[in-house]
């Protein structure tokens, strides 16, 4: 997803929340702000911009094309994105880059 900010020139503070150590990888630096931060469906990742909570990947992207897309190149890479995020996580993205490679570059961003 950070690829996709900055090929968008979209302004963002990336925050990493680090677990502990093993054996457990104690995880309350962010069980202990999650619920206070105002998101309808708290999880990671998540965006704030102004008045606007989001969380997770798709709906992210989509709204940094609606903001920032002012280009057609733009649009459509976040676009891209947005299609190919759940296809990526199933692993149906392998195989189409393995078809494409060409097309690997971008998808592994």
């Amino acid at each position: 997803m950070i690829c996709n900010f900055r090929y968008s020139d979209t302004n963002f503070e990336d925050v990493i929340y680090e677990c502990g150590d093993s054996p457990d990888y104690d995880k309350s630096c962010w069980f202990d702000i999650k619920f206070k931060l105002g998101l309808d469906f708290p999880n990671l990742p998540y965006l704030e911009d102004g008045d606007v909570k989001l969380s997770q990947t798709v709906p992210i992207l989509q709204y940094v094309r609606w903001r920032c897309g002012d280009t057609l190149l733009i649009k459509k890479f976040l676009l891209f994105s947005c299609i190919c995020v759940p296809f990526k996580k199933s692993g149906v993205m392998k195989m189409f880059a393995s078809k494409f490679s060409n097309v690997r570059s971008i998808i592994i961003c």
